[in-house]
């Protein structure tokens, strides 16, 4: 009878045992459900605020081309690089010389609103031929200094000229006949030496500055192609 008990007993108290295990693991599982639940919510979450701090990429400007007297110039994309808006060009060569899209910083500019925005430099980013491998297109990229307070949604950028590059040794003939052809009253004296050239303004008009005189003078020694090709163009 004792023996009898005492295993009704035992066996009540494992039962008992068996009850509370299985409870315990049962109300454990919800919890790590929840837990992996909150754990992939915050996730989301974090990632989510990641997402809607990254820089916003701009972009490209659809391909714009503007032809000035036969020449075309085409816009092909605009970006903002740290404190530059960069603005990618291609233009045709006039002729087999060697052309430049600038000569001074006043030839390619930017506006936005009634700023002026004159370009810090150039740079070549391409050459393009025909099929029998002549350069026909130059491609450059524009850089202009640009502040956190510029509106960029629209804005233009202006070409005034293409001008060819000026020789180690330039034909100073030629340069002086075209200043005399323009009515600039300018004479110049050319100084060449081995491994330089040099010029100095003779004589100018006395109500023009000598800065004047020589840009003018400079100017003489090269060829242009004069625009202007103005794009309209705008990041949103």
């Amino acid at each position: 009878m004792i023996n009898k008990i005492t295993l009704l007993k035992v066996t009540a108290f494992l039962a008992t045992i068996a009850i509370v295990f299985a409870l315990f693991l049962y109300s454990n599982q919800p919890v790590e459900a929840s837990q992996s639940s909150d754990s992939t919510a915050k996730s989301i979450s974090v990632n989510q605020v990641i997402q809607d701090n990254l820089p916003i990429a701009k972009p490209p400007v659809e391909n714009k081309i503007q032809s000035i007297n036969g020449i075309q110039i085409q816009l092909t994309g605009v970006k903002v690089s740290q404190n530059l808006l960069q603005a990618d060009v291609c233009f045709e060569l006039p002729s087999d010389a060697d052309w430049l899209v600038s000569s001074s910083p006043d030839s390619v500019f930017m506006t936005v609103g009634e700023k002026t925005i004159l370009h810090s430099g150039f740079a070549e980013t391409e050459e393009k031929f025909d099929a029998n491998g002549k350069r026909t297109q130059r491609c450059d990229r524009l850089d202009f200094p640009i502040t956190p307070d510029d509106d960029l949604s629209s804005f233009t950028i202006t070409i005034n000229q293409l001008v060819t590059s000026i020789s180690e040794q330039p034909d100073c003939d030629k340069a002086q006949k075209k200043l005399d052809s323009e009515n600039t009253d300018i004479k110049i004296k050319c100084d060449s030496a081995e491994g330089g050239f040099n010029f100095s303004i003779d004589s100018k008009p006395s109500k023009m500055s000598d800065l004047d005189a020589r840009k003018k003078a400079y100017a003489a020694f090269s060829d242009t192609f004069t625009g202007p090709w103005v794009f309209t163009t705008g990041l949103k």
